[in-house]
This record gives structure tokens, sequence and C-alpha cells, in this order.
């Protein structure tokens, strides 16, 4: 099954981003995703937005586009959503996906966001990094990681965000192609219940300017996928 979806993913990304060309030990973790394992749902945006379990956006203006290899995937731009709701808890959970950029400035990846302030953010910054945000208990937007590695505009670039609660301390572990963050946090907002937009907030706000592709989510904070 891992062979079969690395040979998915080597069909999709332009090179040189694809699963053989990043070196380090994420290649277990990241690439073993499979479309039928019980434990995902798999969204391969590729001309429809409804998930492998069945789940359908709350709301959603979806646009779709090809990529440099012919492939459809989804476009978020100004003007696009995609809003699931996907049931995540602050107890666990696990998010990932492929996508491309050429925009400027703060741009949304995927965020969870509710209507008391709570947030999970994952986004890429004016300075062509990713970030992982949360809102803490003041209300205060908070970075807890940042990659050293800017994206590759022009290029797919896969990103995953498994997060696990013990006690009052929840541990966030951010992969971006061949890079493993980790960060402990213990003053945020709880952002179980939120619902995820791919590509902007919520409300449609700070478009990627870029495409996705199989964008998937799990309840738990997988080890291997």
């Amino acid at each position: 099954m891992l062979g079969i979806l690395e040979r998915g993913f080597l069909r999709h990304p332009p090179k040189p981003r694809s699963p053989r060309e990043f070196p380090g030990k994420p290649l277990e973790v990241l690439y073993g995703l499979a479309a039928d394992n019980t434990k995902v749902e798999y969204f391969p945006l590729n001309g429809s937005t409804v998930g492998s379990k069945g789940t359908l956006p709350v709301t959603q203006t979806p646009v779709f586009e090809t990529d440099d290899n012919d492939e459809t995937a989804l476009s978020a731009k100004l003007g696009t959503k995609v809003v699931y709701n996907l049931g995540i808890n602050k107890t666990s959970g696990t998010m990932s996906s492929w996508f491309t950029e050429t925009g400027q400035g703060t741009r949304m990846i995927l965020a969870s966001e509710g209507a008391s302030g709570q947030l999970l953010n994952l986004y890429v910054g004016s300075n062509e990094k990713v970030n992982l945000a949360v809102r803490n208990n003041a209300g205060v937007y908070t970075t807890i990681i940042t990659t050293n590695e800017t994206v590759g505009q022009n290029e797919w670039n896969f990103v995953a965000v498994k997060w696990q609660l013990a006690g009052s301390t929840l541990t966030f572990t951010l992969y971006f192609n061949s890079k493993v963050y980790t960060a402990n946090v213990t003053d945020f907002l709880d952002f179980t219940g939120l619902q995820t937009a791919v590509g902007n907030t919520t409300g449609g706000g700070y478009p990627l300017n870029g495409l996705f592709k199989k964008f998937s989510y799990s309840p738990f904070a997988l080890t291997t996928f």
C-alpha cells in the first residue's frame, strides 16, 4: 500500500518535489498515507471536495484548475472557499496536504477557527516560511512553530501537523517536506469542534493563491500514516 501511494504522489508533484527526493526519516511517516486507511479521511481534491468517508464541506465555492502535470487540483484564491466540519478535537489529531503557492504576504494553508477567537492555523508568512499558530487564553494570536526552510513557489510542497494532549500540555509536530519540528504548548484556547478551511480562513480571507491536492484528516496523532 505504501508503494502504491508513493507512486501516486510521484505522479503529481512536479520535479524536484517528490517523496523520494526528500532525504530524512519523515518519509515513513508522511508518505504511507492510505486513502482506505480506517484512521484517516482522504480528500483527493482532484475535481471533487467529497472525502473518502463521505464528508462534504459545510460551505464551499470551489474552483479547480490543472497543474503543470495536467492534473486537476483545488484552487485557493480570493473568492473561493472550502470549509469542512471534521470534528477536530484538542485531544489528538493529524492533518496533511500537498500544496503549491505563488502569493505574497501572509496566507493560509489550513485554518481551523471559531466564533470566540479559538484557532489552529497553518500558514505561510511574508518570509515564505511555514508557521503553526494558536490563540492563547488571553486572546493573543501566538505562532508556536516557524520552519527554517522556505516554501518553494510553483513547486509541490508537503505539510502535515499532528497534536497530542497529555495532561495540560499539548504537543504539536509539524512536518514540512523532509523536516520535522516539535513544540509544547500549555496556554491555548480549546479548538475542539472548529470548522477547517483549506487554503484560506473560514471567512475566505488570506487566500493561499495556490493549489491543493490530497488533503487528509485523522482524529488520531498518527505515528505512521
